[in-house]
């Protein structure tokens, strides 16, 4: 049973996340907001809500830390891991160039966020601090580097609009109210979704006999992303690589967010009671954003088919880091 609501639950997100996306194309036209801003926001709000309730499922109901720490940090380098069939998906090879400083400086949040909460952690396992403190910290930091997206990309949108794409969007021509009960349902449905993936990864996790860590790293991380591959792939076949490299950062963003909820809501410091592997994949996701960054930056053209030189790097470090993971994971 467990793997017929894998994929029951797999194919209900796959639909939604497809029609999410062009959503958020008609909201951002519609609204005259940013498409990066519409990616990071209200795309990643919405397609991170499987790995919310995944993560709190595994800490309310299955009392594991490990599997809703291994599906945070696992979604986060299975989504960066993503652009290599984006960058396919596009066609030219050169996916990261594409990318402009807005993408950039929420990727180096990123880096920041995930440095401090590896050393909460750390902390936690070693002296029994608690997270809930730093939480106020993380939720500071993410509200003012969106703010400040926002103010990028408000006055970038405004300049660079076409109004004629506006006119021909059939989203856009909607009223308000039935975009936002469009984007409500889809969100709900993706929701919904995510309670039979919960379910299904953790029956999953004890039959194949595999650590959790590692489970919830690979398995029902990939599961849970499936909003975000879907969503993003779709968003790159509408020519807006901005909303698709938007909702891969600003989903990982959130998923930030979910480790600071699950300290909250966990009888105790987490970190003292999860394995160490967690700084492994941290250390990862770390490196995996910064290549991500560096491709940004530099805009190289050099490319292998239709796969760019960074992306294809990017996909290889994401392999060699579930390799190290299962070793440590057998072995534990």
């Amino acid at each position: 049973m467990g793997w017929i609501g894998l994929f029951v639950g797999a194919v209900a997100v796959l639909w939604a996340g497809r029609r999410l996306s062009k959503t958020g194309e008609g909201i951002a036209l519609k609204g005259n907001i940013g498409f990066t801003w519409v990616g990071m926001v209200f795309i990643a709000g919405a397609t991170a809500l499987p790995e919310f309730f995944t993560s709190m499922s595994a800490i309310l109901r299955e009392r594991s830390p490990d599997l809703a720490l291994g599906n945070c940090f696992g979604s986060i380098a299975f989504n960066i891991a993503l652009l290599v069939v984006l960058d396919w998906a596009e066609k030219r090879g050169n996916l990261l160039s594409l990318g402009d400083s807005s993408i950039a400086f929420s990727a180096s949040l990123c880096v920041c966020l995930m440095a401090g909460l590896g050393g909460l952690l750390y902390l936690g396992g070693k002296e029994g601090l608690p997270l809930g403190w730093g939480t106020f910290l993380v939720g500071g930091a993410y509200i003012w580097g969106m703010r400040m997206v926002h103010r990028h990309e408000t006055g970038k949108e405004a300049a660079t609009v076409d109004k004629g794409e506006v006119e021909s969007n059939p989203i856009s021509r909607m009223s308000w109210r039935r975009i936002w009960l469009t984007y409500l349902a889809l969100a709900c449905c993706i929701f919904f979704a995510s309670i039979l993936l919960a379910w299904s990864g953790e029956w999953v996790s004890r039959r194949t006999g595999l650590g959790s860590t590692f489970v919830g790293f690979l398995l029902v991380a990939a599961c849970t992303s499936l909003p975000e591959a879907t969503a993003t792939v779709t968003s790159v076949r509408l020519g807006k690589v901005d909303m698709a490299l938007g909702n891969i950062i600003g989903s990982n963003l959130f998923n930030i967010f979910i480790v600071c909820a699950c300290d909250l809501v966990w009888s105790g410091p987490i970190a003292a009671d999860c394995c160490s592997h967690h700084l492994l994949t941290i250390q990862l996701d770390c490196g995996l954003t910064a290549m991500v960054i560096m491709g940004i930056v530099y805009k190289t053209r050099r490319s292998i088919g239709r796969i760019g030189l960074d992306t294809l790097s990017i996909f290889l470090a994401y392999l060699l880091g579930i390799l190290l993971l299962y070793r440590f994971a057998a072995g534990a």
